[in-house]
């Protein structure tokens, strides 16, 4: 996922004890950003809005604050939001917030925000 800066990629390792996301930067291929997770459930990884939205298998969907999460060395300390899903995969487009169900086996288009 590209943030208009970065590349972003999220790990789920149990073999390597690794959850969290991470930045790449575009021109030297090196991470420059390490976030770690304390949720050995996060799954998916979405950019809108101007925030991070981080799936869980645990059944809920963050809301993160990069600046803070990076600030504070945690991804759970950056968060800003939190709402109930069991999605595996996340996306971000047309304003709105685009869930992978994957027990219903249904797309969801996810309201994030009252003004919109």
């Amino acid at each position: 996922m590209f943030d208009g800066k970065r590349f972003w990629f999220l790990e789920n390792s149990g073999l390597d004890n690794r959850y969290g996301i991470h930045a790449i930067d575009p021109q030297t291929g090196q991470t420059v950003i390490s976030v770690p997770s304390s949720d050995k459930k996060i799954s998916g990884l979405a950019w809108g809005l101007g925030r991070f939205w981080v799936s869980s298998l645990a059944g809920h969907v963050y809301e993160i604050d990069i600046d803070q999460a990076i600030e504070k060395k945690s991804l759970e300390a950056g968060e800003a939001n939190r709402f109930s899903g069991e999605y595996r995969c996340l996306g971000f487009g047309d304003g709105y917030l685009w869930g992978l169900d994957h027990e219903a086996k249904r797309l969801c288009k996810i309201k994030v925000r009252t003004d919109q």
